[in-house]
Parts: C-alpha cells; sequence; structure tokens
C-alpha cells in the first residue's frame, strides 16, 4: 500500500484492529451512527482517543451497577475449545450471576454460547453441576430436563412458529405438564400462560391470536416466558434484544435483574456493548475464537470492552 501511495494512489483503509490503523494510515476517521465524529493526523494518532470516539465516551465511565453475589455452581466448561488450535476455555457460572458475551462478529461468542447449550459440537465438555458435586455432560437433549434452557439469535428461524398461536407457542416445551391419560388439560395452560404474561408484561390481544399480530418485543417474551416456564436453573441467551424496541429492551433487563437476584444462573451474548455494561456482573470478550478478557467490576465499562475488541487493554480512571 505504501508503494501504491508513492504513486499517487489515494486508499480507503477500513480495519478493526488498531495495530493496523496506527501502523498503515496517514489519517484516521472514526464513523460512529453513519456519521464521521473525529479526525486526527497520524502524528497526532492515540488508540485511547479513537476507543474514546468510537463508544461515544469522554472518559472511561464505570457502571454503577451493583454486582450479584454468586451462589452455588451450576454449570461449568471443561477445556472447551471453538478450534483446535484456540486456547481452552474453562468457564463457571454460579447461581445469582449474570454473565455477558462480547466480541466482533464471528469472533467466538456465538459458537460459545451454542457449546454451552449442546446444540453445536467440539473439543471440550460442558457439564451441569449438582448436589454432592455430580457432573452431567450436557447434549441438545438432556438440557430441558438438567435445567439448562438457550433462547436462540433469530426468532423466526430458529423459535417461532407462525402457524400457532401465542399461547400454543408459549406452552410447546411443557406440554408434557398438561398432559392426563393422553388429554391436555388446557386450563393448566392457559392458567400457566397467564401468570407469566403478567410478570413479564406481556402486551397482546388474545392468548388464540396469532404469534405474528406480536411486536417484536413481545414476541420475544413469548419466548422468554415459554423458557422460563421451563424452571431452568441457567438461562443462555443468544442476543435477546436484536431487534426490539427500548422500552421492552428495558423491561427485559429488569426481569433479568430480578431472575439472577433470585438464584437464576444468566449468560447474555450481546452485540450492545451498553447493554453489557448495564446488566452483566462479569464480560468475556472474545477475540480470534477465544476469550482474551474477562472484565468484572469496577473495571467493567463500555471501554473496556470496546478495548478489548481490538486487543487492546484499558484502563479505568476514577
Amino acid at each position: 500500500m505504501r508503494r501504491l501511495t508513492t504513486l499517487g494512489t489515494a486508499i480507503l483503509f477500513i480495519s478493526h484492529r488498531m495495530d493496523e490503523v496506527a501502523e498503515i494510515s496517514d489519517r484516521v476517521s472514526v464513523l460512529r451512527s453513519g456519521h464521521s465524529v473525529f479526525t486526527v493526523e497520524r502524528d497526532n494518532l492515540s488508540i485511547d482517543a479513537l476507543i474514546s470516539e468510537m463508544t461515544g465516551r469522554s472518559d472511561h465511565e464505570v457502571t454503577v451497577r451493583q454486582p450479584h453475589t454468586p451462589g452455588e455452581l451450576l454449570l461449568r466448561s471443561l477445556d472447551l475449545r471453538l478450534t483446535p488450535t484456540s486456547t481452552a476455555i474453562n468457564l463457571e457460572l454460579r447461581a445469582g450471576e449474570i454473565v455477558g458475551l462480547a466480541g466482533l462478529e464471528g469472533h467466538g461468542q456465538d459458537l460459545f454460547i451454542k457449546r454451552l447449550a449442546g446444540v453445536a459440537s467440539g473439543p471440550g465438555t460442558v457439564v451441569r453441576t449438582g448436589e454432592k458435586d455430580t457432573q452431567t455432560p450436557l447434549t441438545a437433549r438432556n438440557g430441558d430436563r438438567l435445567g439448562v434452557a438457550y433462547l436462540p439469535r433469530e426468532r423466526r428461524g430458529e423459535s417461532l412458529f407462525e402457524s400457532m398461536s401465542i399461547q400454543e407457542n408459549f406452552a410447546l416445551p411443557t406440554l408434557h405438564q398438561d398432559r392426563h391419560r393422553g388429554l391436555l388439560n388446557t386450563k393448566s395452560i392457559s392458567q400457566r400462560f397467564n401468570a407469566f404474561a403478567q410478570s413479564l408484561a406481556l402486551r397482546f390481544g388474545t392468548a388464540k391470536d396469532a404469534i405474528s399480530t406480536l411486536s417484536g418485543g413481545n414476541q420475544q417474551k413469548v419466548l422468554l416466558a415459554r423458557w422460563l416456564a421451563t424452571d431452568p436453573k441457567v438461562l443462555l441467551l443468544n442476543d435477546p434484544t436484536r431487534g426490539v424496541d427500548i422500552g421492552t429492551k428495558r423491561e427485559i433487563y429488569a426481569i433479568l435483574d430480578r431472575l439472577s437476584a433470585e438464584g437464576l444462573s444468566v449468560v447474555v451474548l450481546s452485540s450492545e456493548v451498553d447493554e453489557l455494561v448495564d446488566l452483566a456482573d462479569r464480560v468475556l470478550v472474545f477475540r480470534d475464537q477465544q476469550v482474551f478478557a474477562e472484565i468484572a467490576h469496577p473495571e467493567l465499562s463500555t471501554e473496556s470492552i470496546v478495548a478489548a475488541y481490538f486487543g487492546q487493554k484499558s484502563e479505568v480512571h476514577s
């Protein structure tokens, strides 16, 4: 590229690697929310300043939210590798904590949460721990029985049955609770649905309406209620507020915070950094198919997460 520029060629270089940007560029611009917000010449380039401009923060803000106190060990990954050559991930999930997963698209966090859920395979093991230190390997088939629930990323492609009603979508994984001598107890289903609809502030016409009549946020609440009805101990959420309006996002945050305070272990993969800062007790940041950083309070901030995205360590200033 340097040879081309000496010949008079102008080059527009786009990269998420800060070291490449610093080495190659003569001038760097930062775009945020579709707008150019910052431009700096190479001689005045500071990676910390770039990260601040990318996050929209003028300083290293930290969240004031109080972390939850972890309880008993519920789920553990043992020597889990996302590729044969990547570093092993040994994670322990405890009752009452919210763990966030972050990273640039394609860096391993999506595969990791699927490995935790047992819906993807690879090197290493995920085990559900129980009383007397029992450890049961997790698979896609035994997750429900072991108290592990997984909400996929794509509502329409992986979770919703659009030809079914709201209540039918809700009831799918718990129908066995309502069968007696081959018959369904529809009253029991309705009572359970109404209880969760009230708890999650679900907005709908009637339970018999098609699920497609709901907004994206309320569809997501139905799916969340579906898995909460299985009474899980561990809840794995793959980008749960994607495509959801801000009001419903805040409602989901409050629901997850309440559930974790009641002892549920929650893992949240999110593409929104601010969401993880507001919600999580600690965040695993993925880079190149492995965990690059684990950030907990009081260091947990937008800037510390974004810095880790790009292979940088961010110091928190008071």
